[in-house]
């Protein structure tokens, strides 16, 4: 396997091991009331884009660094809307979550059918599509959501980024 292959094969997976570490954080939270557990989601959402963005980065040699790179800012913007609104009260907030996370989704998904070629392109493009999937029940929610749906759907979604980074890391094959 290629120097660079193993490279980011481990990139990855460090950056999906954080997201499910962050992930399993927010999920656990959930047990401690809506508010402050949004919060705190929103905070792991926030560390989560940036452990994208330093991702984004780590691979800038690669097509689709803008993408990695627009997706994990978006991905940041969600969640700190969260944190600074948690209630999503405000309609403009949760079309900005709404907004930010399909975004987010589409580019993740982009970026996975351009790198078809490689084994496991299709767990980033699942990723992508799962948090459409967030995006789209917040959104039939709107105006009115409720907040303990909204913390457990993120924090599925960063459960779901961490293990579709960690298999499309491990599904690096050399010569590709």
């Amino acid at each position: 396997m290629g120097r660079d292959r193993v490279y980011y094969k481990w990139a990855l997976s460090v950056v999906g091991s954080a997201l499910l570490a962050l992930g399993a954080m927010a999920i656990a939270s959930l047990f401690v009331g809506a508010a402050p557990s949004v919060r705190f989601i929103g905070a792991m959402m926030t560390l989560g884009a940036v452990a994208q963005l330093l991702h984004a980065i780590l691979v800038v040699g690669w097509s689709g660094f803008y993408a990695w790179l627009l997706s994990g800012g978006l991905y940041g913007i969600a969640g700190l809307v969260v944190i600074y609104n948690p209630s999503l009260a405000s309609m403009t907030a949760a079309l900005a979550v709404v907004f930010a996370l399909c975004v987010s989704a589409i580019l993740r998904m982009w970026t996975g059918v351009r790198l078809r070629p490689q084994a496991g392109w299709r767990w980033l493009a699942l990723s992508g599509g799962f948090t459409i999937a967030v995006g789209v029940v917040v959104a039939l929610g709107w105006p009115v959501d409720h907040v303990g749906l909204l913390a457990t759907l993120l924090a599925a979604d960063l459960v779901a980024q961490g293990f579709s980074a960690v298999a499309f890391g491990f599904s690096l094959k050399p010569g590709r």
